[in-house]
């Protein structure tokens, strides 16, 4: 295969993975947990499983556990704003792709063999930057998930008001 044809197929492939995912927590559960819980409640339950599901993998820590959770709270409120899981889906896949085929990092304690046009290692202490978990791990990505999601917690909050 061409260079462009492997990026373009393992592009898909995270497209899928991710995709599947979202679909299952956010266009399935988070939802179906709405229905017999608060919003609040399901967006909870819906983000703990989603967090627990990557218990297994390799690395897993607190770090982790908490940025996975604050990932899906992300993702679930960017879902209730726009009405769709495509975008979603769209940024849990270039996301992972970004940081696994891109730059060569782990994702979520998967480090993925192949060509990266930019090879990044990890230097500093792990807390910081996630070390073999990858970047998920580390309390950088912690501040940018809880800035992205009060920001989005806002504008979704703002709207639903100007909405009455």
């Amino acid at each position: 295969m061409r260079d462009w044809q492997s990026v373009a197929v393992v592009f898909l492939a995270w497209m899928l993975q991710g995709g599947k995912e979202e679909l299952i927590y956010r266009g399935w559960l988070f939802p179906l947990l709405g229905v017999k819980l608060s919003p609040a409640a399901a967006l909870f339950v819906s983000s703990l499983l989603f967090s627990l599901a990557h218990g297994l993998n390799a690395n897993f820590n607190v770090i982790s556990f908490l940025n996975l959770f604050l990932f899906a709270i992300l993702t679930a409120l960017y879902a209730a704003y726009t009405g769709n899981i495509w975008g979603v889906s769209g940024l849990h896949a270039a996301w992972n792709w970004m940081q696994g085929n891109v730059f060569g990092l782990p994702v979520s304690g998967v480090v993925y063999r192949g060509f990266y046009p930019i090879q990044m290692h990890s230097v500093g202490p792990e807390w910081l930057n996630g070390g073999n978990f990858g970047p998920e791990g580390g309390i950088v990505v912690t501040l940018v998930l809880l800035l992205a999601s009060v920001i989005l917690g806002y504008l979704h909050f703002t709207r639903s008001v100007q909405r009455r």
